[in-house]
């Protein structure tokens, strides 16, 4: 820690003086980068096919295997995010199966990935309004989607997107394949699509 001995009024006012102009200067250069990063970093969203699923798997790991998360065929859809031409990223859902007597179709977002150099530049709420675009033309009454609670950045994003969250237990032969008593704890998100 920097220790300042400043004597007089004058010395401190001077002080503070400095530290406003330097926090200012800070302010018009991250502005500044966030502005040329938008201008040079092109981002392109477009419907992935079965034919960028090896892509997918290359770039986010075999859990879009795993995990089952990537389907193709009417009921699904799957968006990639790219800048100059690289997968930076990428979100898949569908359609969910609800039990009776629920018969209304509920679209799901079955994942969204970003690298990590990419993320805060909105790219998971572009994601998120494509979902929502997809399955509110497709006549469903709600979109839904589940994390970790670890997943400090879709918290987050559900909130500012205004999604319903509910504590939730996962248990699912996929996320399972050991016994039910391992679970993951996160939440459940919904929102209607009025």
């Amino acid at each position: 820690m920097i220790k300042y001995n400043l004597k007089t009024k004058r010395e401190f006012s001077f002080f503070v003086f400095k530290l406003q102009i330097f926090l200012f200067i800070d302010n018009v250069l991250i502005k500044s980068y966030n502005f040329l990063k938008e201008v040079f970093m092109k981002i392109v969203y477009k419907w992935l096919t079965k034919d960028d699923y090896k892509n997918v798997v290359k770039t986010f790991g075999e859990v879009v295997e795993k995990y089952d998360v990537l389907k193709f065929g009417k009921n699904y859809y799957a968006y990639g995010a790219f800048c100059n031409d690289e997968l930076i990223g990428f979100v898949s859902g569908g359609f969910r199966s609800l039990i009776p007597p629920l018969t209304d179709k509920e679209a799901y977002i079955f994942d969204i990935e970003v690298k990590k150099e990419y993320r805060r530049n909105g790219i998971g709420s572009k994601f998120v309004k494509l979902a929502e675009k997809w399955a509110k033309d497709n006549n469903a009454f709600q979109i839904g989607a589940w994390s970790a609670e670890e997943s400090k950045e879709m918290i987050l994003l559900a909130k500012k997107l205004k999604y319903s969250m509910c504590p939730a237990i996962m248990y699912d032969k996929h996320y399972l394949p050991k016994s039910v008593d391992d679970y993951f704890v996160g939440y459940y998100y919904a929102k209607r699509l009025d």
